[in-house]
Order: structure tokens, then sequence, then C-alpha cells
């Protein structure tokens, strides 16, 4: 019997019901009032980057779901994507501390950019999340999980967002 006809998206929408996403506009509301109360002075409480780089790393990862921006595939991630999006966002519980990075997001350098000019811009990737279309994310495939659904996308999104604001004590 072909069972491809059968859609599964309600299926997965009902069992991501209740939790944060960035598609609503009251978090990204919140994620703005963390943000604010980010200081340059701010110091990590966990991993290598300082609170400018984070805002880096966070910019670029937000163009990358936004589909502004392309890594290349993690080959690792063909083989483990899946399991690690799925133990990601099975429930509401945060992220870990020094969680493994994309390469290509990985943050050493130093950051001229200023502070408020980094703020604002991943303020502006974060308000643009409410507003996309719902069939936006279809074929999406991302270079680590590979391909997401706007559930699963918004659901990572959001607790990577809370990640790494905690990491700075926001």
């Amino acid at each position: 019997m072909n069972w491809a006809w059968i859609d599964l998206r309600p299926m997965q929408k009902a069992k991501y019901e209740g939790m944060k996403t960035v598609f609503d506009q009251e978090q990204v509301e919140i994620f703005k009032s963390r943000l604010g109360n980010l200081e340059t002075s701010a110091s990590a409480k966990w991993g290598k980057m300082n609170v400018k780089q984070m805002l880096k790393h966070c910019i670029e990862n937000e163009k990358l779901f936004l589909r502004e921006r392309q890594f290349k595939d993690v080959f690792i991630g063909k083989l483990f994507g899946r399991i690690a999006l799925r133990s990601d966002i099975k429930n509401d519980q945060p992220f870990g501390k020094n969680s493994p990075t994309h390469p290509d997001l990985k943050m050493t350098e130093e950051i001229k950019a200023s502070m408020d000019s980094l703020k604002s811009e991943w303020i502006r990737l974060l308000e643009k999340y409410p507003d996309l279309a719902e069939d936006y994310f279809e074929g999406f495939v991302h270079p680590f999980f590979r391909k997401m659904s706007k559930e699963e996308v918004g659901i990572w999104a959001t607790k990577h967002v809370d990640h790494h604001l905690r990491q700075f004590g926001y």
C-alpha cells in the first residue's frame, strides 16, 4: 500500500504546539527587550566568545535560517543531524552549555562593529520571523540538521537566541 498521500504536517504541528517560537511576535518582543539590556561589559558565563562575537554569531545564524546566507554542509550532520535536532527541540529545556557550533559560525576574530549596530542588526533579523509566509521553509535544508520544517526552525531558533542571551546573563 502506498502511504505517500498522507500529509504528516498537521501531526508535526500538534507535536510542537505550545512551544515557544520566533514566529510569535510576543516572543520576538521578549527577545528585543532582553537584547536591549545587553551591555558591552557583559562577560560570558560559558564558552569562548565575547559579547560582540556572540552577537555576530547570532546574526549569521539568523541569516542562515532566513535564507540570506548559506554555509557548507557538515558531513556528520547527514548521519546524526536529525537525531540531534529532535533531541534539541523535544521539550522546552534550554540548550546545554558549550553546544557544538558549525565551523563557519565560530567567531574568533575581533568584531569591529559597534554594539548598537550589532544589536540593531540582530533585532532587524528577528523581526522578520513573524511575517514569513507559512510555506517559507518548504524545502529548507540546514547544513547540519538537514531538512527542517517551519515549526522546527521556529523552536530551534528560539532556543538558540535564549541560549546566547543566557550565556551573557540576559
